[in-house]
């Protein structure tokens, strides 16, 4: 499974990292939106829902 941000769309408004249960171990917001350690990720795909520009895709 893998997290991808399209850099492009992602503006960093960390919505995902919020309403992730793994947030601050998964995502690191500095401009942009950057999964760092994908393998606590649950494909739970919370992120995806809550990105308001449609940035992040989940490829299992």
């Amino acid at each position: 499974m893998a997290i991808i941000v399209d850099e492009e769309k992602c503006n960093g408004t960390g919505r995902c990292r919020e309403v992730c249960p793994k947030g601050p171990k998964i995502w690191e917001i500095k401009e942009k939106c950057i999964p760092k350690d994908q393998s606590y990720c649950l494909a739970c795909a919370m992120c995806v829902q809550a990105c308001p520009n449609g940035a992040i895709k989940l490829v299992l």
